[in-house]
């Protein structure tokens, strides 16, 4: 009945499920730990599970109210989650495993808990699949392209700004000093994080998808501007200091980018209405 809680038939089922899942999944949510503490593009993963529970406790009146209405329909997104599972532990695909824990999970509250409860949590759902390492034929495309894009232009503005540079691929030569801009320093770990923060922010701050649909357009370029001047400030710094000052500038130039991405970002969003949270904390 809606507005009670579920009946502890409905809530045995659903804790016998999620220690299965658990179990099922541990191997790869540690191999997918071990890439969020190693590589920087996947550092954001550390956080993407722990907002998913803050978002499902946002939901907590709404998930306590939901009326529970299994549905067979959530047989064959179960069965197509522990499929892929099985063969990305077989085939050692690792990402396919935790991709297919989104359909695992979908799957699952379908089966027990019915359609109006998966409309609740499916956001969180989704989310998760945020915490999962990218294949690396695509993650190293999308860095060459974001690191090319960001050298062109940092050297580019810092030539229209009068600096003396020669620019040699991804390699800035200043007097004094000589820069490249490693795949590292690509700004895509930049452009992943702000992706994850956008869907969170647009989320919780409004509910037109109109307005989200701008918002995740925005990232790349936005990621984009942060990193050029980025590397633009450690041009000006090498050519003024040397080596000494493009060390000590570089890792303080990444914070103030990251801080400049995300508060453009959120400037962004409140030109666009984005100014008060849905849910009640």
């Amino acid at each position: 009945m809606i507005g009670t809680l579920p009946a502890p038939s409905a809530r045995w089922p659903g804790l016998l499920f999620a220690l299965g899942v658990l179990a099922l999944y541990t191997p790869t949510l540690i191999d997918a730990g071990q890439q969020w503490m190693i590589n920087d593009n996947y550092a954001h993963g550390v956080f993407i599970f722990p907002l998913c529970a803050f978002l499902l406790w946002l939901r907590r009146d709404d998930i306590r109210s939901a009326p529970v209405q299994p549905s067979v329909w959530g047989l064959p997104l179960l069965v197509a989650g522990v499929l892929l599972q099985s063969a990305s532990y077989l085939l050692q695909i690792k990402y396919i495993g935790m991709w297919s824990l989104a359909l695992t999970l979908a799957g699952g509250v379908l089966m027990l808990f019915g359609p109006q409860m998966l409309r609740i949590v499916r956001f969180a759902i989704v989310f998760s699949l945020l915490a999962n390492p990218l294949p690396h034929s695509l993650l190293s495309g999308m860095t060459v392209w974001i690191q090319n894009a960001s050298t062109v232009g940092a050297a580019g503005l810092m030539d229209l700004l009068g600096f003396t540079l020669v620019r040699n691929g991804n390699v800035i030569q200043v007097p004094g000093a000589v820069l490249e801009v490693a795949a590292a320093c690509s700004g895509f770990h930049k452009f992943l994080s702000l992706s994850a923060f956008t869907l969170l922010y647009g989320y919780l701050f409004t509910e037109s998808n109109r307005v989200r649909l701008i918002l995740l357009i925005c990232v790349l370029p936005i990621a984009l501007i942060a990193n050029v001047l980025r590397i633009a400030g450690l041009i000006a710094a090498a050519t003024s200091g040397g080596l000494h000052a493009l060390h000590a500038a570089h890792d303080m130039a990444e914070y103030l980018a990251i801080l400049l991405a995300f508060g453009l970002l959120v400037l962004l969003g409140r030109s666009l209405g984005c100014r008060n949270l849905r849910f009640s904390l």
